[in-house]
């Protein structure tokens, strides 16, 4: 399995013990009985150390990457400040969507990987999110200080 595979195998085992603690909170909150006891989801703890392992290494990972949202139809891109950001971002388009009338249309947001260079995802941080416009010359030595960063960082993988 190549490292891309296994990444995404352990986001997908942390999402199950994330179901299943919230399926148990849901159990005993709304189905249990008065005269039932609680059940513990994680008698030894070992699902919630496992859990916070599995998102130590999440993090570590992705804060190897710039994130967006890439709406496959109009194949748009919209740059996104971190992972959980193009999350949410994508959760509001895939819900702003099914309020609209595409009868033929293909879109679909999906989080994705910044395609392009760390200067331009900044330009375009800053080209959705208008809090985080600084005078136009602000901008430009931030873009350029960030470009000279990444010629001089091979650390930093965005593909």
């Amino acid at each position: 399995m190549n490292r891309q595979a296994i990444i995404e195998k352990i986001r997908g085992n942390r999402e199950e013990i994330r179901l299943h603690f919230n399926s148990v909170a849901y159990w005993n909150e709304n189905v249990r009985k008065p005269d039932e006891p609680e059940i513990d989801p994680d008698p030894d703890g070992t699902m919630k150390d496992i859990d916070r392992a599995y998102t130590e290494l999440l993090d570590r990972e992705d804060a190897k990457h710039l994130w967006c949202v890439h709406v496959i139809g109009p194949d748009e891109l919209r740059a996104c400040e971190s992972r959980a950001a193009a999350e949410k971002a994508t959760e509001e388009l895939r819900e702003w969507a099914e309020k609209q009338d595409f009868a033929d249309v293909v879109f679909t947001p999906e989080v994705a990987v910044w395609p392009h260079d760390a200067a331009s995802h900044a330009a375009d941080l800053v080209r959705w999110n208008p809090e985080l416009r600084l005078d136009s010359e602000n901008a430009r030595g931030m873009a350029r200080e960030l470009a000279a960063q990444d010629s001089e960082s091979p650390t930093r993988d965005n593909g």
